[in-house]
């Protein structure tokens, strides 16, 4: 199996210890050394964890396709829904799944506190992903430098695009209609 560069940023709330077991799984499919951070959490800041699959032009999809199939990734999915839920008990955790795409990006976002919701958010990712890619490379976006956030939906189990945002020529918000296909802008307010 390749091993494909991998970031994660942990915030303090979560244990060391288990963010240690949790890592043991990924190291057999994704690059960690040095590439693992500790942040302070912030007061009244839900508990986060980011995991960052970088570049996923060509061979690197695949590649990251691959390890998110494994045996490996599932073990991983079922330590790190425990640890979630453990923490969850006070308040949501977030977890987050970041890739880029030549000049774009997608951010898919779960924010739950059970442990059956990010097993399926982790389970769900692949399609994600491929959906995500499809929609860059078909160059029907609003601009080749986008920011596209899904959010996971419980109901469906699957990610859905939330909104997207521009930043060139100007900054703008759309959001997607499934239905049709079609990035509609988002009416900003000025002040």
């Amino acid at each position: 199996m390749d091993r494909t560069l991998l970031s994660i940023v942990v915030d303090s709330s979560y244990k060391e210890s288990e963010i240690k077991n949790f890592l043991k799984d990924l190291v057999n499919i994704f690059d960690i050394e040095d590439r693992v951070y500790s942040l302070e959490k912030e007061e009244d800041k839900n508990p986060s964890i980011v995991i960052s699959f970088g570049e996923l032009n060509g061979e690197n999809f695949s590649k990251v396709h691959n390890n998110i199939n494994s045996d490996f990734w599932k073990s991983a999915s079922k330590k790190l829904a425990k640890i979630i839920s453990k923490y969850g008990k006070e308040q949501d955790s977030i977890l987050i799944f970041e890739c880029n795409y030549k000049k774009s990006r997608g951010r898919f976002t779960c924010r739950t506190k059970e442990s059956k919701i990010v097993k399926a958010a982790m389970n769900s990712l692949e399609n994600g992903l491929n959906f995500l890619i499809q929609i860059f490379k078909s160059g029907d976006i609003p601009s080749s430098e986008i920011q596209i956030y899904c959010g996971f939906d419980e109901r469906d189990n699957e990610y859905k695009i939330d909104r997207a945002v521009t930043f060139t020529p100007e900054f703008q918000e759309y959001a997607y209609d499934e239905t049709k296909n079609k990035w509609n802008k988002i009416k900003i307010e000025k002040d």
